[in-house]
């Protein structure tokens, strides 16, 4: 079982992004108990610091912009001084997100002890860190020291190392939230779009009208039946066969719903490993 999870925002000027990103994460790790958050202020000029107060964070707020290798070596003993085992870096200048942060914890949490730590690249040129996650328990138990750990940010803050990871092993998250707002004016493609990224919406979609259909030669074969005192069977049946596909529909359209927000979720589990090969120290 985790001792908590202490966590360190670095960011500038960050005040659009900052209380989605806080609430994000609290919203994810509701069940964790011992969570810290801490935003690391590097120079903002904007109000983000008082935008992490009213979200319930700490704020460490630095007057002018700081080295990040300075930041990360004070968020460093920081964490190691909050005597939480899970210990979880963001830096936003990156574009990294909650979701970063949020699968480095569970992949620390799922692992237990055989998660020593984990990284996933910047996905821009102005971010170093990325988001950067230590056991700091299982670590002792490797008897892996604070100045090793120091070694390693100063080696991968280092623009050279920096830029080999970047270029060899960078993260490519462009997630569906994003692909759907770069849909294309051609209607094929954007039906093929809607089918694969909102499969409730398009099965929905066409289940309900195949409900309304139903319901409208439903009404259309009682109005006959009232008129003739007859019933008109093929309407009858047409109803009947709408109705099933309508609800057909409707139920495909929630599982593969469900499907798509379980293969999210699993890759958000996953993608920490394919970002973290070169993390060494």
């Amino acid at each position: 079982m985790s001792n908590g999870v202490y966590l360190a925002i670095i960011g500038n000027n960050v005040s659009g992004i900052l209380a989605s990103t806080i609430f994000k994460v609290r919203l994810e790790l509701e069940g964790q108990e011992n969570v810290r958050i801490v935003f690391i202020d590097n120079g903002s000029t904007d109000d983000s610091s008082s935008v992490a107060l009213r979200t319930g964070a700490e704020v460490k707020k630095y007057s002018k912009v700081q080295d990040l290798d300075v930041l990360m070596g004070k968020a460093l003993g920081d964490a190691i001084g909050s005597d939480r085992d899970i210990n979880i870096f963001l830096d936003l200048s990156g574009e990294n997100d909650a979701d970063d942060a949020i699968s480095l914890v569970r992949a620390a949490i799922i692992q237990g002890p055989n998660f020593a730590g984990g990284w996933i690249n910047p996905r821009n040129e102005n971010g170093k860190i990325g988001c950067l996650a230590l056991d700091r328990k299982n670590l002792e138990i490797m008897n892996v020291s604070k100045t090793d750990l120091d070694a390693f940010i100063e080696r991968m803050l280092s623009s050279n190392d920096y830029r080999k990871n970047m270029y060899k092993e960078i993260v490519k998250k462009r997630s569906k939230m994003k692909e759907r707002g770069r849909q294309s004016f051609n209607p094929h493609a954007i039906m093929r779009n809607l089918r694969r990224n909102h499969p409730l919406k398009f099965y929905g979609g066409l289940g309900l009208l195949s409900v309304i259909g139903a319901m409208a030669t439903g009404f259309y074969t009682v109005d006959y039946f009232y008129k003739n005192q007859n019933l008109y069977y093929p309407t009858a049946f047409g109803a009947a066969l709408l109705i099933m596909i309508g609800g057909f529909l409707l139920v495909a359209g929630l599982m593969l719903n469900a499907m798509n927000v379980v293969e999210e979720r699993v890759r958000a589990m996953k993608k920490w490993e394919s970002a973290s090969e070169d993390f060494r120290w």
